[in-house]
Parts: structure tokens; C-alpha cells; sequence
């Protein structure tokens, strides 16, 4: 038995991303219902998304803080506790808005890198829908539906050594399996 985390994450997103399978759309993408500015999704200048995951504020404040040009708000009184970081969250996630805003994600990319902060790209589910390690895993696989014909869904994240476990169908009609 093995699982894929790649393929368990995208059975998490299985709502928005059969929509993007179906459509080629895309959910918005949010920065603004965070609770800390480092650890929040920012667009950038190219339109592209990054996610800083930084956990740790005490570590990770003065390298984001550095990384984006801002290296006096480490020395400001107002956002010298994790306490003080969080309740001025949105008008720090305001000014990294700005300042993501003004590069693109290959600028950010070198210089959030040259920092050591955590971060990574965002993909769009668009993106992830074309990504070449879940194509070459055949995360997705193809279904016949009595209504809407053929249509790309997404595989059952689990796999067995002694056979192949694959989605055989559509979900069911409402009351289909009723007696």
C-alpha cells in the first residue's frame, strides 16, 4: 500500500480542481484572511503567486522583513512580539502586497532564496492540471458519465502492490443505488 502526498493533496482539492479539469478555471487565490504576514500568499508583478510558510517569527521576521526591503520593521517598537506581528497583520499583508507587487516571481525567487526564507510558488489549478510529475503518475484518469460522456477526473490517491486500484466511474446518480 503506498500513497502519494502529490496525489493525496490534489484529492483534497477535489472540488476546485475537477472544476479546473472540467472548465480550465481557476478559483481565486487569497492573501488577505491570513493571521501573520509571513506566512501568507502574495501576487507578484508578473501576476504570478508565492506562499511564504515561515513558522517561526523569532527566526523568520528579520529575514522576510530584510528580504523585501523592509529591515526597519524589525527595530520597531510596534512589531517586536509574535502578539504585536499578528495584531497588525493587515496592514503588514498591505505593505508586502506592495512590495510583492513590484517583482516578479523569478526576482523573488533569488532574492527570498538569497534570505533563507521559506517560501514556493503557487500553481494555479490550471497549472497543476498540466504539471509533468502528475502526469507521468497518472494522478488523473478518464471516466465515462451517462449524461456528460468522457470527462478527466481524479484518480483514487491509493495504491496497492498486488493490482491496480483505479476510478471505475462517475459518482452516482442521486438514488441510483436505491432499492
Amino acid at each position: 500500500l503506498s500513497a502519494s502526498l502529490l496525489n493525496v493533496d490534489l484529492w483534497v482539492l477535489g472540488c476546485d480542481l475537477q472544476l479546473a479539469l472540467v472548465e480550465r478555471h481557476n478559483p481565486p487565490i487569497d492573501s488577505r484572511s491570513t493571521r501573520s504576514p509571513i506566512f501568507n500568499n502574495y501576487r507578484t508583478k508578473d501576476g504570478k503567486w508565492l506562499m511564504l510558510t515561515n513558522p517561526n517569527p523569532d527566526v523568520y521576521w528579520p529575514k522576510v522583513c530584510a528580504a523585501l526591503g523592509h529591515p526597519n520593521l524589525v527595530d520597531d517598537p510596534g512589531y517586536q512580539t509574535v502578539e504585536q506581528i499578528i495584531e497588525h497583520s493587515s496592514e503588514l499583508v498591505a505593505l508586502f502586497d506592495g512590495t510583492f507587487a513590484t517583482k516578479t516571481l523569478k526576482e523573488w525567487a533569488r532574492i527570498l532564496d538569497q534570505h533563507e526564507v521559506i517560501w514556493a510558488p503557487v500553481q494555479e489549478l490550471t497549472e497543476v492540471i498540466k504539471d509533468p510529475q502528475i502526469e507521468a503518475n497518472k494522478y488523473f484518469t478518464t471516466v465515462e458519465h451517462p449524461i456528460v460522456g468522457e470527462y478527466e477526473t481524479i484518480d483514487t490517491p491509493i495504491r496497492f502492490k498486488s493490482g491496480e486500484v483505479r476510478a471505475k466511474g462517475p459518482a452516482p446518480q442521486i438514488g441510483q443505488h436505491t432499492e
